[in-house]
């Protein structure tokens, strides 16, 4: 049976999709939920991804013979190489052993062996980062039939998730704004469906103001808070052998905030003193206040990304008919409340947001769907020379044209 399958290879988890003859996608999760984009590796070779892996860090992070990565996506295109056991390690390295881990799942559960895929990447992902990206593929076994970008899937995903292509052809004229703000970005992109195709009205987007930040902020915030107690400043303070265990709680009490008003952070042996080695633990009660006042910065950011692409599109707010909140950060209470006011009810939480940019490109390898794009996409030569090779969307003028 012809199917189309899609990989969303995110920054904190990553899930792929199978869309048979049918035209409903299928999630591969486990359990219902999206594989963390976790690593660890053992001194004895062996390799550990995913729940399992991410299960394992308060327990074996710091230890002798046990090493995690995570948020690799972040590192593609950027870190020439990591230290694994004092050997390097190439980020798309690995990144293979997530992919690979989802086709070993796929395979074992739904008896399907993921050799090919569309495969989802942020708006402004580099060149770069999408050859690593590419060779982690290969080295999982994997083709990468094209990219595409992560927004578009969610809009595919969403049009196609009651009706296949005639709900999509009943949604003509209707725009789409996607607000996608996961672990490592954020992507705005507004899309309209015209004459049974999705186009990309404009796109924007920040690269470094996104949940892993925010787990950042929120560790830096308890660890000054708790030095200063313990009278020592921040430089004094050493929690590398901590790190991946305190990011964690960080996370955890981060997600804890959108639905309570206050939690704590807690953790064993959080860091030690530079100069004298002594170890000291965590224990910070945080409000919803005093985390939203951390990120209230990022979170301004953020709509002022969408009024700039609103306003390069020439659209005003009222114009979009509904706005589709993706990714883990778009649950933050602040960020919902402000989106509110500018949108009202047409806000869309999506039900199945862990697993609909997977979804949507599976749907785009079954059908063959091609966007139109926002830019242009072409060759530039060092001539003036420049060769397309994608459309333009209607709204778009050749100055606009963007180059690979």
């Amino acid at each position: 049976m012809p199917t189309g399958i899609g990989i969303d290879f995110g920054t904190t988890n990553s899930v792929a999709a199978r869309c048979d003859t049918s035209k409903r996608p299928l999630p591969l999760t486990q359990g219902g939920r999206p594989h963390p984009s976790v690593v660890w590796y053992r001194l004895d070779g062996s390799v550990v991804v995913g729940q399992d892996a991410k299960a394992n860090i308060n327990g074996k992070s710091g230890e002798i013979g046990n090493a995690f990565f995570s948020s690799i996506k972040r590192k593609l295109g950027t870190d020439p190489e990591l230290d694994l056991f004092g050997e390097p390690r190439r980020p798309s390295q690995v990144a293979a052993e997530i992919l690979k881990h989802l086709r070993w799942h796929a395979r074992e559960t739904y008896h399907h062996d993921v050799r090919e895929a569309v495969v989802t990447v942020p708006v402004y992902f580099s060149g770069l980062a999408r050859r690593e990206l590419r060779n982690a593929a290969n080295l999982a076994g994997i083709y990468i039939k094209t990219f595409v970008h992560e927004p578009f899937a969610a809009v595919v995903g969403h049009c196609y998730a009651t009706g296949g292509r005639s709900r999509l052809e009943a949604l003509e004229g209707k725009r789409f704004l996607v607000f996608d703000w996961g672990g490592g970005t954020l992507d705005v992109t507004l899309a309209e469906v015209e004459a049974g195709n999705i186009s990309e009205l404009e796109t924007g987007g920040i690269s470094d103001r996104a949940g892993d930040h925010f787990d950042g902020e929120l560790r830096h915030h308890c660890l000054s808070r708790s030095a200063a107690r313990n009278g020592l400043a921040v430089d004094d303070c050493n929690d590398r052998h901590a790190r991946d265990r305190f990011l964690l709680e960080c996370e955890t009490r981060k997600i804890e905030l959108s639905a309570k008003e206050e939690t704590a952070v807690l953790l064993a042996q959080a860091y030690r003193s530079r100069a004298d080695g002594r170890s000291f633990s965590i224990n910070e009660k945080i409000t919803r206040a005093e985390f939203e006042d951390l990120i209230k910065n990022d979170v301004t950011l953020a709509l002022k990304e969408v009024d700039r692409v609103l306003e390069k599109a020439g659209i005003s707010a009222a114009q979009v008919h509904q706005v589709l909140l993706i990714g883990g950060s778009s649950n933050l209470p602040l960020l919902q409340h402000e989106m509110v006011k500018r949108f009202g009810n047409r806000i869309v939480r999506v039900s199945n947001a862990d697993t609909i940019i997977a979804e949507g490109a599976s749907v785009i390898d079954a059908e063959g769907l091609q966007p139109i794009l926002a830019r242009t996409i072409g060759i530039g030569l060092a001539d003036g020379a420049f060769y397309l090779f994608s459309r333009r969307a209607r709204r778009r003028s050749q100055n606009s044209a963007g180059r690979l």
